[in-house]
């Protein structure tokens, strides 16, 4: 369901983020925990579970229940679904209040928030450029839009086109031709619901995959944190470095993820909504956050503002954390933002 996830990333998509093994401590003693990995196919790609718990049946069924609530979010969120609750509020919002989903207001109210945190580089009220470039159709040949068709599309995007109503669980938008995308916030607000789903049901260690965004839950026995692996830009087969988490959300964006070719040339699907053209100021950023809806959202907004800019937002929060991957001359370069 994401704009930045699409059927050919299955391929590729579980190299982003990969599990590598759980970070070593010096603590050598033994546990009765049992240890479950699952997959599933939900919100446009695989996501993996793989947890630890005393009781192997209980976290089978907190598991059933967290792929559940993903599936269940796909369905009020995606854009692809014509029958969605979003796809109603692009649909029939313009001009007047339609009720949704609390689960949708959240969502809004969390990508108002990062909007703002970011300067507007997250923006789920890019739909009408991703359209507009061809990213919702099937065409074979795609064209650059005109200076004249960019500047038209951009009267749409902007938080300010969307009102939310918490109260009353009501959206509406103000302009026309305003539509939401999701994609960037959608998949990491899943991913919160289920990690909250295992911890009701007693989870202590555990560690969510969707192609890439993922929260860590405690540490595996005896372990300090998990080790995940952050996917090479330049080579996406292969991984560039790695981090440790735990109690933590980690999410990477990059335009390698998912392009289409016009005019000979490359476009791609991570927009810029200020100039209404594709980012490309760096080739990756992996963004660790408190929470997967956070990391998600923070990691398309730093990939569209580059590093001086996202630097200055890292400044402002300790809990945030951002790992990018430059173009420097004819090689790539890691940067630490902590």
């Amino acid at each position: 369901m994401n704009s930045r996830r699409t059927f050919l990333k299955l391929s590729t998509g579980l190299l982003l983020g990969t599990t590598l093994r759980p970070f070593q401590s010096f603590a050598k003693t033994i546990t009765p925990m049992r240890y479950v990995e699952r997959a599933a196919f939900a919100m446009g790609s695989i996501v993996t579970f793989k947890a630890y718990c005393g009781d192997e049946a209980r976290c089978n069924l907190a598991i059933d229940e967290a792929i559940s609530e993903m599936k269940s979010v796909d369905r009020l969120m995606s854009v692809f679904d014509e029958q969605s609750q979003l796809s109603a509020v692009n649909n029939r919002a313009f001009d007047k209040e339609l009720v949704v989903d609390t689960r949708i207001i959240e969502v809004l109210q969390s990508a108002k928030k990062y909007s703002a945190l970011t300067g507007g580089a997250f923006d789920i009220t890019v739909e009408p450029l991703m359209e507009l470039y061809g990213f919702r159709d099937d065409k074979s040949i795609h064209h650059f839009p005109t200076d004249k068709q960019i500047a038209i599309t951009l009267d749409a995007v902007g938080m300010r086109n969307v009102a939310v109503d918490a109260s009353r669980s009501t959206v509406n938008l103000r302009y026309a031709q305003t539509k939401l995308d999701l994609g960037g916030i959608a998949v990491g607000f899943a991913i919160d619901r289920a990690i909250t789903i295992l911890k009701e049901h007693g989870i202590e260690s555990a560690l969510v995959n969707h192609s890439g965004d993922i929260y860590a839950l405690g540490a595996p026995p005896d372990e300090e944190a998990w080790e995940v692996g952050i996917v090479d830009p330049m080579e996406p087969e292969n991984i560039i470095t790695s981090v440790t988490i735990r109690d933590q959300a980690l999410s990477t964006s990059g335009n390698y993820e998912n392009s289409i070719e016009a005019d000979g040339g490359s476009i791609g699907h991570i927009l810029d909504p200020a100039s209404g053209r594709t980012a490309s100021k760096i080739l990756s950023s992996t963004v660790i956050a408190p929470t997967a809806s956070g990391a998600d959202a923070l990691s398309t907004g730093m990939f569209v503002l580059g590093i001086d800019k996202s630097r200055n937002i890292i400044r402002q929060s300790d809990a945030i954390r951002c790992i990018a991957v430059i173009r420097d001359g004819g090689r790539e370069t890691i940067l630490d933002l902590a």
